[in-house]
């Protein structure tokens, strides 16, 4: 009875898993282009979209594996909170450091995320941040039992989402920020110092050196790219 349980359960493992983690690159993808302009994301097609966001892929089942570990870590220290709780309650001495210690874990966290996000702006550290502040406001508030499971389970859930749109909008700006201008796009006579953003069937999305605009071109238009 067991192994059919456990066969159960890794099919559907098998199901969620590429499904969770094909829309976690999408989201990836579309906060990419809201970063740049949300526009011009209808400029390519929805197969483009899917493309594109496979370079988020292995960030995504990452992400999955790190959410459900945390989820399992965290609802192991909330019982151990509960645990000290009760011993800081019922014991007829001074608390010690043994039954505090699960009770400074969250403020600790959430103080070194604070200032992780005070030396390194960026919108994951801000969502990152703003979701831990949150969960313990919640969990504090929430009781104890199988309702915490069922918050941790849709919040995490809710947090991998908003992480791959804020990681694919950090990526982009970074990258219009810091990345070298090393392609080369000729236009007829003219050369174009460039970095390539997005390759479709259509054209070519990429930041213009010269401008320093945010162009697209069809491939009617281009003559050759080049990247040194």
């Amino acid at each position: 009875m067991s192994e059919i349980v456990v066969s159960e359960r890794m099919k559907q493992i098998l199901i969620v898993v590429p499904l969770l983690s094909s829309a976690l690159a999408v989201f990836f993808d579309v906060g990419y282009f809201y970063a740049l302009d949300v526009n011009l994301f209808t400029v390519f097609s929805l197969a483009e979209h899917i493309n594109f966001a496979l370079e988020a892929l292995p960030l995504a089942l990452g992400g999955i594996f790190f959410a459900a570990v945390g989820v399992v870590l965290t609802s192991r220290l909330l019982h151990a909170e509960d645990k000290s709780k009760e011993r800081i309650r019922t014991a007829g001495r001074a608390p010690s450091w043994k039954d505090r210690w699960p009770l400074l874990v969250q403020p600790a966290v959430i103080g070194i995320l604070a200032l992780n996000t005070w030396l390194r702006p960026g919108l994951v550290n801000y969502v990152m941040l703003g979701s831990l502040i949150s969960g313990a406001i919640l969990l504090w508030i929430i009781p104890s039992g199988g309702s915490r499971l069922t918050f941790m389970t849709m919040g995490t859930g809710s947090l991998l989402f908003a992480l791959s749109f804020a990681l694919g909008y950090d990526i982009a700006t970074g990258y219009a920020a810091n990345a070298p201008y090393r392609h080369t796009i000729k236009i007829g006579l003219l050369e174009l110092k460039a970095k390539v953003v997005r390759s479709g069937e259509k054209g070519l999305l990429f930041h213009d050196e010269a401008s320093k605009q945010l162009l697209f071109l069809p491939w009617s238009d281009i003559k050759r790219v080049s990247y040194k």
